[in-house]
């Protein structure tokens, strides 16, 4: 029905109508934490490419796409870089493909999910660093995205040194600003990169 924040308590007071109740009243609940789960990618959006109605070969949006074997010893272009996308690269690659190249626009931020420290990504960042975000968030959101990015940005150059030289982060491809960029945490992408087996 409705949500709703109250800035004095600092709780989120969610509106629903159940339906075990017949008369239909509206009921309250308060919350500390709201998580708002739309499914923004719950659908396949497929982009309008110029020349795309003649291709003769098969389009497959990743939701589709389910059996890596079935490409081997084929030409694959991948469209768009994300964490789906670093994940069915892996698993073309895998298989034996004849071919890989990746189409993006923009600069990404990848990210181990193991450090060269052997500390599993989630734990290089230390408690304090969190609750110091967590003020900032509070205070100044902006800045706290800087922040954050700046941290994140900092672990991809210590554990993938040679990606800033790498021509998909050349100067001619914008970088997401701190609010919008979305890592890719992925095993092998950067060792993917920078061994030159996708274009």
């Amino acid at each position: 029905m409705g949500i709703s924040h109250d800035d004095a308590t600092k709780l989120w007071q969610v509106a629903y109508r159940s339906t075990s109740n017949s008369d239909g009243r509206i009921e309250y609940l308060t919350f500390e934490r709201l998580v708002i789960a739309t499914g923004s990618f719950s659908k396949a959006s497929i982009p309008k490419i110029k020349g795309m109605e003649g291709f003769q070969g098969e389009i497959v949006h990743s939701q589709a796409f389910k059996d890596p074997s079935k490409y081997m010893d084929k030409n694959i272009l991948v469209v768009g870089l994300g964490n789906t996308s670093a994940d069915s690269i892996s698993s073309l690659l895998d298989v034996g493909i004849k071919r890989i190249i990746v189409s993006h626009r923009q600069k990404i931020l990848i990210l181990p999910r193991i450090t060269k420290e052997n500390k599993i990504l989630e734990f290089t960042l230390n408690f304090r660093l969190l609750l110091l975000i967590f003020r900032l968030q509070e205070i100044n959101a902006a800045l706290m995205s800087k922040i954050f990015f700046s941290e994140l940005k900092k672990i991809e150059r210590d554990n993938f040194p040679g990606l800033q030289y790498h021509r998909a982060y050349a100067n001619d491809r914008e970088l997401p600003g701190p609010k919008h960029i979305m890592p890719v945490v992925s095993d092998d992408l950067a060792e993917n990169f920078l061994s030159g087996r996708f274009v």
